[in-house]
């Protein structure tokens, strides 16, 4: 109803203009007009009005002051229809109709830019145990092995996993462990089986200082190109490792410092040679306890340079072993690198410094060697991550008249998502063992790897892969191991 008076007020108005006109010139006739317009716009909607328009002499019932110019004017104007259109909003364009039956549809985005579209969750969502949450794997596979000393084999491999860690408001202990076990199909080769298992328990002592206390163990076989293996053996010796250790680490404003150390002890087994005899060697079972220390500045909020220092002491069982020398040795550290934190795009450390070990037997050198040591992660873009890696390790000896060797070995590995449930990955390395004693050749060892993970859902992937490793040294045949695998690994 308010709109149609509103619109019989206009059409007033615009049959008499200089009555509009007159009554603005006149403060007090605005009132009167307004009462006016309203009383005008009452009578043409009353049912009265329509009854007498209706009749031939409508004309004289609007009064004398109705002229036919003033008629002319409201033939001219707008129709009603018209007139309703302008007071009302302009009607909206009508909603396609949506082949999904949606009609609440998600709001289009700046500029209407395509929407990037996540990755689907490949991490299983693990297993609730209280106030802890374990997330174990299973990993079947089937692989074929070839090495250029003619010991090819086809063997089963099981690799079972798990990672059990609380989900505490403060304080955080994690379980992380598993194994391999490999039984030979075909072929006569020594299986590689593994084992290990770290307990780590972080402590918030409140503000910034934090405490660690570590446990482990890790079984292995000794590796055939490992200098102190036993050549020709058909199965090296097993090699037990119990460890133990804590940290403490604390900020003082821009400076982080920490102190850390730990023990471990070493147990060797028994090597088996081709005529089915054992050699022990239990000469080579010793204790190190290292104390390692760091300090950082916090430079800025990507780079903290940092110095650490290290000492550590192994001492054998047997103070003279079975070539009549004292192994045990003392070894001091020094190095100075930088941490890297450019959140996904760049972080890691890499540091560099000089080491040396100092054996308790006058007839054997000291070792002493420069250092490279860190871990860098390049993300160049999403889905594609790149590891650089260098690991320097000074190694002890066996051998007659021999110190030890110094290892440094260099490795870059790459993951790249091909799509959200296909991950390819690469790798290589390069590891170079220096003899420090007589005169020795140094070893080189090369590897490369290739391989394809298709997760089948968040539950079940697929793997295969590829890997190839050759070892040379001047004076000895070259060594090559091929390998080529495929399996299943059900995660929970």
């Amino acid at each position: 109803m308010t709109v149609i008076h509103s619109i019989h007020a206009r059409r007033f108005m615009r049959a008499y203009p200089e009555r509009a006109a007159g009554e603005r010139s006149k403060p007090v006739g605005r009132r009167s007009s307004l009462l006016a317009v309203l009383l005008l716009g009452t009578m043409l909607s009353s049912p009265v009005w329509a009854q007498v328009s209706d009749t031939p002499d409508a004309s004289i019932a609007l009064g004398s002051s109705l002229t036919t110019d003033s008629a002319d004017e409201i033939t001219d104007d707008p129709t009603i229809e018209e007139l309703i259109a302008e007071e009302l909003p302009p009607p909206q364009p009508a909603q396609p109709i949506r082949i999904d039956g949606r009609q609440n549809p998600r709001t289009e985005t700046v500029n209407g830019q395509l929407r990037r579209r996540g990755p689907e969750p490949t991490e299983a969502d693990g297993i609730r145990l209280g106030t802890f949450v374990l997330r174990p794997s299973l990993t079947q596979r089937i692989v074929s092995e070839q090495q250029s000393s003619g010991e090819d084999r086809i063997f089963t491999q099981t690799d079972g996993r798990f990672d059990l860690r609380s989900d505490w408001s403060r304080h955080q202990l994690s379980v992380i462990g598993g194994g391999v076990f490999q039984e030979n199909l075909s072929g006569e080769g020594a299986t590689d089986p593994s084992a290990e298992i770290d307990t780590i328990l972080r402590l918030d002592l409140g503000g910034p200082t934090t405490a660690t206390l570590r446990a482990g163990y890790d079984f292995e076989r000794e590796d055939d190109t490992d200098p102190n293996a036993v050549i020709g053996a058909d199965a090296q010796a097993s090699i037990h490792e119990f460890s133990a250790g804590a940290g403490l680490a604390r900020e003082f404003g821009l400076i982080r410092g920490s102190v850390d150390v730990d023990a471990v002890r070493s147990l060797y087994g028994s090597a088996r040679l081709a005529d089915g005899s054992d050699v022990a060697l239990d000469d080579r079972d010793q204790t190190s306890v290292s104390l390692r220390s760091r300090l950082a500045y916090a430079a800025s909020a990507i780079l903290s340079p940092f110095i650490e220092s290290e000492v550590s002491r192994a001492e054998f069982d047997e103070e003279i072993d079975r070539s009549g020398f004292e192994r045990s040795a003392t070894t001091y550290g020094l190095r100075s690198g930088i941490e890297i934190d450019l959140g996904e795009k760049w972080f890691g450390e890499i540091a560099a410094g000089y080491a040396i070990r100092d054996v308790d037997d006058a007839r054997l050198a000291s070792i002493d060697a420069f250092t490279l040591d860190g871990l860098i992660n390049w993300s160049p873009k999403r889905g594609t991550d790149v590891q650089f890696g260098a690991l320097t390790e000074i190694e002890s000896s066996t051998t007659a008249d021999l110190s030890g060797s110094v290892a440094q070995r260099f490795y870059i590995n790459l993951t790249h998502a091909v799509r959200d449930n296909l991950l390819a990955r690469l790798g290589g390395g390069l590891t170079l063992r220096d003899y420090y004693g007589f005169d020795i050749a140094d070893q080189y060892i090369y590897d490369a790897s290739a391989g394809l993970v298709w997760s089948l859902n968040r539950n079940l992937d697929l793997e295969a892969d590829i890997a190839y490793e050759r070892t040379t040294q001047d004076g000895t045949e070259d060594y090559d191991t091929l390998t080529i695998g495929a399996g299943l690994t059900l995660r929970r």
